[in-house]
Protein backbone atom coordinates (compact mmCIF):
# COMPACT_ATOMS: atom_id res chain seq x y z
CA UNK A 1 0.00 0.00 0.00
CA UNK A 2 3.10 2.30 1.22
CA UNK A 3 4.49 1.53 -2.41
CA UNK A 4 1.12 2.68 -4.31
CA UNK A 5 1.24 5.90 -2.52
CA UNK A 6 4.64 6.57 -3.45
CA UNK A 7 3.85 6.49 -6.61
CA UNK A 8 0.17 8.47 -6.95
CA UNK A 9 1.89 10.93 -5.16
CA UNK A 10 5.16 10.89 -6.97
CA UNK A 11 2.29 11.34 -10.35
CA UNK A 12 0.40 13.67 -8.65
CA UNK A 13 3.00 16.50 -8.67
CA UNK A 14 3.90 16.51 -12.34
CA UNK A 15 4.43 19.70 -13.57
CA UNK A 16 3.96 20.66 -17.49
CA UNK A 17 5.49 23.27 -19.60
CA UNK A 18 3.51 25.22 -22.07
CA UNK A 19 3.35 23.52 -25.37
CA UNK A 20 5.29 20.24 -24.35
CA UNK A 21 4.82 16.68 -24.23
CA UNK A 22 7.62 16.33 -21.23
CA UNK A 23 7.08 15.80 -17.56
CA UNK A 24 9.16 17.25 -14.48
CA UNK A 25 8.71 16.26 -11.48
CA UNK A 26 9.54 18.01 -8.36
CA UNK A 27 13.02 17.01 -7.16
CA UNK A 28 12.39 18.10 -3.76
CA UNK A 29 9.12 16.38 -3.84
CA UNK A 30 10.18 12.56 -4.75
CA UNK A 31 9.25 9.93 -2.79
CA UNK A 32 11.28 6.97 -2.81
CA UNK A 33 9.88 4.71 -4.50
CA UNK A 34 10.73 6.02 -7.58
CA UNK A 35 14.57 6.91 -6.93
CA UNK A 36 15.20 3.27 -5.84
CA UNK A 37 13.40 2.12 -9.28
CA UNK A 38 15.57 4.66 -11.48
CA UNK A 39 18.54 3.71 -9.87
CA UNK A 40 17.78 -0.18 -9.40
CA UNK A 41 17.43 -0.28 -13.34
CA UNK A 42 20.75 1.85 -14.01
CA UNK A 43 22.88 -0.74 -11.45
CA UNK A 44 21.33 -3.87 -13.32
CA UNK A 45 20.88 -2.95 -16.67
CA UNK A 46 22.62 0.76 -17.37
CA UNK A 47 20.32 0.53 -20.12
CA UNK A 48 18.64 4.48 -20.93
CA UNK A 49 15.39 3.28 -22.65
CA UNK A 50 14.11 1.11 -19.70
CA UNK A 51 14.29 3.66 -17.52
CA UNK A 52 12.73 6.23 -19.78
CA UNK A 53 9.97 3.64 -20.23
CA UNK A 54 9.46 3.29 -16.69
CA UNK A 55 9.63 7.03 -16.51
CA UNK A 56 7.04 7.63 -18.87
CA UNK A 57 4.78 4.95 -16.87
CA UNK A 58 5.12 7.07 -13.91
CA UNK A 59 7.15 4.49 -11.98
CA UNK A 60 10.97 5.72 -12.09
CA UNK A 61 12.67 9.39 -12.24
CA UNK A 62 14.09 9.78 -15.33
CA UNK A 63 17.53 8.41 -16.77
CA UNK A 64 19.48 11.97 -16.01
CA UNK A 65 17.97 12.14 -12.29
CA UNK A 66 19.56 8.71 -12.26
CA UNK A 67 22.70 10.38 -12.97
CA UNK A 68 22.75 13.31 -11.46
CA UNK A 69 21.79 11.34 -8.17
CA UNK A 70 25.13 9.28 -8.66
CA UNK A 71 26.95 12.10 -9.20
CA UNK A 72 26.24 13.67 -6.74
CA UNK A 73 27.11 10.87 -4.68
CA UNK A 74 30.36 10.05 -5.64
CA UNK A 75 31.17 13.92 -5.17
CA UNK A 76 29.67 13.35 -1.49
CA UNK A 77 32.34 10.34 -1.65
CA UNK A 78 35.16 12.68 -2.93
CA UNK A 79 34.36 15.96 -0.06
CA UNK A 80 34.26 13.19 2.45
CA UNK A 81 37.70 11.91 1.94
CA UNK A 82 38.73 15.26 1.27
CA UNK A 83 37.85 16.16 5.26
CA UNK A 84 38.80 12.39 6.36
CA UNK A 85 41.70 11.35 4.23
CA UNK A 86 40.20 7.53 4.11
CA UNK A 87 37.65 6.26 2.17
CA UNK A 88 35.68 3.98 3.85
CA UNK A 89 32.25 2.93 3.87
CA UNK A 90 29.83 5.56 5.95
CA UNK A 91 28.79 2.75 8.26
CA UNK A 92 31.76 2.66 10.03
CA UNK A 93 32.31 3.58 13.83
CA UNK A 94 34.87 6.35 15.01
CA UNK A 95 37.03 4.38 17.59
CA UNK A 96 36.70 0.54 17.27
CA UNK A 97 39.36 -1.53 16.65
CA UNK A 98 39.40 -2.38 13.30
CA UNK A 99 41.10 -4.76 10.46
CA UNK A 100 41.51 -5.29 7.01
CA UNK A 101 41.57 -8.64 4.71
CA UNK A 102 42.86 -8.02 1.53
CA UNK A 103 42.67 -10.20 -1.20
CA UNK A 104 43.59 -10.03 -5.22
CA UNK A 105 40.71 -11.11 -7.31
CA UNK A 106 42.23 -12.49 -10.62
CA UNK A 107 39.58 -14.11 -13.23
CA UNK A 108 41.22 -15.08 -16.60
CA UNK A 109 39.10 -17.85 -18.21
CA UNK A 110 40.93 -20.45 -20.65
CA UNK A 111 38.20 -21.38 -22.45
CA UNK A 112 37.94 -20.50 -25.99
CA UNK A 113 35.04 -18.58 -25.57
CA UNK A 114 36.57 -16.18 -23.26
CA UNK A 115 36.23 -12.76 -24.05
CA UNK A 116 38.41 -11.03 -21.15
CA UNK A 117 39.66 -11.38 -17.76
CA UNK A 118 39.79 -9.20 -14.91
CA UNK A 119 42.03 -8.12 -12.24
CA UNK A 120 41.36 -6.43 -8.94
CA UNK A 121 41.48 -6.13 -5.50
CA UNK A 122 38.89 -7.02 -2.61
CA UNK A 123 39.40 -5.44 0.55
CA UNK A 124 36.64 -6.45 3.78
CA UNK A 125 36.57 -4.47 7.04
CA UNK A 126 35.62 -5.95 10.23
CA UNK A 127 35.19 -4.16 13.23
CA UNK A 128 35.74 -5.56 17.21
CA UNK A 129 33.30 -3.45 19.52
CA UNK A 130 33.26 -4.48 23.08
CA UNK A 131 31.09 -4.48 25.84
CA UNK A 132 32.38 -1.13 27.33
CA UNK A 133 33.34 0.42 23.46
CA UNK A 134 30.76 0.78 20.75
CA UNK A 135 32.45 3.28 18.90
CA UNK A 136 30.98 6.58 17.71
CA UNK A 137 28.27 6.24 14.97
CA UNK A 138 29.73 8.87 11.80
CA UNK A 139 27.12 10.84 10.30
CA UNK A 140 25.61 9.24 6.98
CA UNK A 141 26.48 11.45 3.86
CA UNK A 142 23.81 14.28 2.67
CA UNK A 143 23.46 14.39 -0.95
CA UNK A 144 23.49 18.16 -1.88
CA UNK A 145 21.55 18.70 -5.08
CA UNK A 146 23.54 20.36 -7.71
CA UNK A 147 21.89 21.19 -11.05
CA UNK A 148 21.18 18.97 -13.68
CA UNK A 149 22.49 19.97 -16.25
CA UNK A 150 26.17 19.73 -14.39
CA UNK A 151 27.43 16.42 -15.24
CA UNK A 152 30.49 16.62 -14.19
CA UNK A 153 31.76 14.52 -11.00
CA UNK A 154 34.81 16.02 -8.28
CA UNK A 155 38.12 14.94 -9.42
CA UNK A 156 39.91 12.73 -6.09
CA UNK A 157 43.00 14.51 -5.07
CA UNK A 158 46.16 13.36 -6.68
CA UNK A 159 47.45 11.72 -3.01
CA UNK A 160 44.34 9.27 -3.54
CA UNK A 161 45.08 8.02 -7.12
CA UNK A 162 49.19 8.47 -7.04
CA UNK A 163 51.34 5.85 -5.26
CA UNK A 164 55.18 6.35 -5.27
CA UNK A 165 57.41 3.41 -4.98
CA UNK A 166 58.31 2.34 -1.19
CA UNK A 167 61.91 1.58 -0.56
CA UNK A 168 62.95 -0.85 2.30
CA UNK A 169 66.26 -0.55 4.10
CA UNK A 170 68.41 -3.03 5.35
CA UNK A 171 66.97 -2.53 9.22
CA UNK A 172 63.44 -2.68 8.12
CA UNK A 173 63.82 -5.83 6.29
CA UNK A 174 65.60 -7.29 9.09
CA UNK A 175 62.24 -5.96 11.35
CA UNK A 176 60.36 -7.85 9.31
CA UNK A 177 62.18 -10.95 9.26
CA UNK A 178 61.99 -11.07 13.47
CA UNK A 179 58.01 -10.61 12.55
CA UNK A 180 57.47 -13.45 10.35
CA UNK A 181 59.66 -15.87 12.35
Amino acid sequence: MLSVSQLVRYNLIIQRRVRSTSLYHSVDREPPLPIYIGLLIHARTRKRGLIDKMYNLGVSVSYDRVLSISKDLGNEVCSRYEAEHVVCPANLRHGLFTTAAVDNIDHNPTSTTARASFHGTGISLFQHPSKNVLGEKRDMPEVQHSHPKQKTMAQFPEDYTVYFPQFFTQRNLMYLKLLSS
